[in-house]
């Protein structure tokens, strides 16, 4: 399974649960940011290099507002990809 994959199911399952607003920001990060910078990476084998290395390399420079949604929204869905062992070999950043 890659990140894509992963980011996906973790939006199908967030959009019971959060307003409809908030799902259409989550898909836009999703989309905008995190596909494209990590997306194609196996979710057992994302490193936190790679998701520094995604964050220096975004072709949209993002405000700091919106680096910290991108980083609260990646912590969120591999937060719940540790909990459900989708890959339970996936280290966490702070």
């Amino acid at each position: 399974m890659t990140v894509a994959d992963w980011l996906n199911l973790w939006l199908a399952s967030t959009k019971v649960e959060v307003s409809p607003k908030t799902h259409e920001r989550y898909a836009e990060i999703v989309r905008c940011y995190l596909v494209p910078g990590i997306g194609g990476l196996p979710l057992q084998r994302l490193a936190p290099s790679d998701i520094q290395r995604a964050y220096n390399s975004f072709s949209r420079k993002p405000s700091p507002r919106t680096r910290r949604h991108i980083h609260r929204i990646l912590k969120s869905a591999l937060s719940r990809a540790v909990e459900q062992q989708a890959s339970p070999e996936i280290r966490l950043m702070p």
